[in-house]
């Protein structure tokens, strides 16, 4: 564990140095990704009061985006101005450590959007999403190379092993804007026990 907690840490300053957009570049770039993602998804950008985890967002949240929030809990271990700046006053809580360490916190729903190659242990993540979220919403790439900041592959049967019929294949597409070039899984898991 301690060999992956040294790679995670490593990867997560590596990751931080791609993220390049300013903050105006990228509020729109991102606004164009998760209305992307939300197609894909069936949800929208108003949330009816639902309470809302969304873990791994980087600089940009899709909860930034979203109005009509009951509550929000943003897992970010490190959160930049610029996400702060993003939620400003909005009733959103960040939590800076790994989600593997975190307590389950109950919310309608959990929000997994190309998180989990950046993360200590991705089945952790999904067991920990599932035991908070009566609902989780996952987009999240497939079968590509490992590097210094993405430290898992996954295939779609992966997913499909942990998440079930849900899962979907996103087939890529080199010249979409805003969007994965990379073949993804995606889906809506739903708790049985609070169907």
């Amino acid at each position: 564990m301690e060999e992956i907690r040294k790679r995670w840490e490593i990867a997560q300053v590596e990751e931080r140095k791609a993220h390049t957009n300013n903050y105006e570049d990228g509020i729109q770039h991102y606004e164009g990704a998760y209305t992307q993602y939300f197609g894909h998804l069936q949800c929208g950008f108003y949330l009816r009061g639902k309470t809302i985890m969304e873990i791994g967002c980087a600089d940009f949240a899709a909860l930034g985006y979203c109005s009509g929030l009951g509550a929000g809990h943003i897992i970010e271990p490190l959160p930049s101005w610029m996400l702060k700046k993003q939620i400003e006053g909005k009733p959103i809580t960040i939590y800076k450590k790994p989600a593997e360490e975190m307590e389950v916190i109950p919310v309608d729903e959990v929000w997994l959007f190309n998180v989990y190659q950046h993360v200590l242990d991705p089945y952790k993540i999904f067991e920990y999403a599932k035991k908070c979220g009566k609902v989780v919403r996952f987009f999240e790439p497939i079968d590509l190379p490992l590097d210094v900041c993405h430290l898992h592959s996954l295939s779609l049967e992966d997913f499909r092993g942990v998440f079930g019929d849900c899962v979907k294949l996103y087939k890529s597409k080199p010249d979409v804007k805003n969007f994965h070039a990379a073949d993804c899984a995606y889906g809506v898991w739903k708790n049985p026990e609070s169907l």
